[in-house]
């Protein structure tokens, strides 16, 4: 079965740590993959959808990942798994869509993405 692909950048797999905040309290995560345009990561704090939220990555740098650098941008949730907070649940999947995505931090998910392309 052929699915037409929507999206307009290139997604990775990745698993780096993930800061996020402006949800009501601050939360880390870790990446399951990540564009340009939005980053699906795991969060042991539920995260509701169309919240407004600010997200930092530490990645790495070099070849070594000794060196790293900080990417530092805005998004909204736009899909939270499962949907609603559980109080048995210990981890949720969480969608960003990047709406504001600062020149120097663009330069460095673009040089990592394409290092693990």
């Amino acid at each position: 079965m052929y699915v037409d692909e929507k999206r307009k950048t290139v997604r990775v797999e990745s698993r780096i740590p993930i800061a996020v905040s402006g949800h009501g309290t601050e939360s880390l995560g870790m990446t399951i993959n990540i564009s340009l345009n939005g980053v699906y990561f795991t969060s042991e704090v539920f995260i509701e959808s169309l919240k407004r939220v600010k997200m930092g990555l530490v990645v790495p740098y070099s070849e070594d990942n000794d060196n790293t650098v900080r990417a530092e941008f805005d998004g909204v949730v736009v899909r939270t798994e499962p949907e609603e907070e559980k109080p048995d649940c210990t981890e949720y999947k969480v969608a960003v869509f990047i709406t504001f995505l600062p020149k120097r931090s663009r330069e460095i998910l673009s040089t990592y993405i394409n290092k693990l392309l």
